[in-house]
């Protein structure tokens, strides 16, 4: 496969005859899970390696995965197993599932983010803001933490991904944020 055809938060199992390390480095994008119905579509959720929820948890603001449906690949017997509760297993940061889709779904998770049709938020020294609407989808409600972060470091101006004439940006970025709503309320 050519590395250049991977996309951006699509899941894929790569089979190796050694143990080894893949780093991708890249402009982050948000990529909305495109469910084929009626059929196990492999996916992967972005989850709090440190805090994850459970695979119910995760799934239960979604009436077109009730009910819940997942195999998971057991790396001791070599072979994908149903996940028989999944109100106890913690969804795995970076692991592949296999989740059935009964009819139509957009569900995109229990947190979906609109960046008003954008596939990414842009700041640049040109734009001085850009908004995006945070949905709670569970019928629960949750708490979500914003904060800044740096980046990592850019690559090369001029090496494929930013033109000579754009100066990435790097480290601690001068940025704040706004909450429209009141901040640290539940969603």
């Amino acid at each position: 496969m050519d590395l250049f055809l991977l996309k951006c938060g699509q899941t894929y199992l790569i089979q190796a005859k050694e143990n080894f390390t893949l780093t991708l480095v890249g402009r982050p994008l948000w990529v909305e899970q495109k469910w084929k119905q009626d059929a196990y579509n492999m996916v992967g959720m972005y989850v709090d390696p440190d805090n994850p929820p459970s695979l119910q948890d995760w799934f239960e603001g979604s009436s077109a995965h009730q009910p819940l449906d997942v195999m998971q690949f057991d790396e001791n017997a070599g072979r994908w197993l149903k996940v028989e509760d999944p109100s106890q297993t913690p969804i795995q940061a970076a692991k592949p599932y296999w989740v059935y889709c009964k009819g139509s779904s957009d569900y995109q998770g229990p947190v979906s983010a609109d960046l008003n049709g954008a596939r990414t938020i842009n700041i640049s020294s040109t734009l001085g803001e850009d908004s995006f609407t945070i949905d709670n989808k569970s019928p629960h409600a949750k708490s979500m933490r914003i904060e800044l972060a740096p980046s990592d470091v850019p690559p090369a101006a001029g090496d494929g991904l930013f033109s000579k004439s754009i100066q990435p940006y790097a480290g601690s970025v001068p940025l704040s944020y706004f909450d429209l709503y009141g901040g640290g309320e539940d969603l």
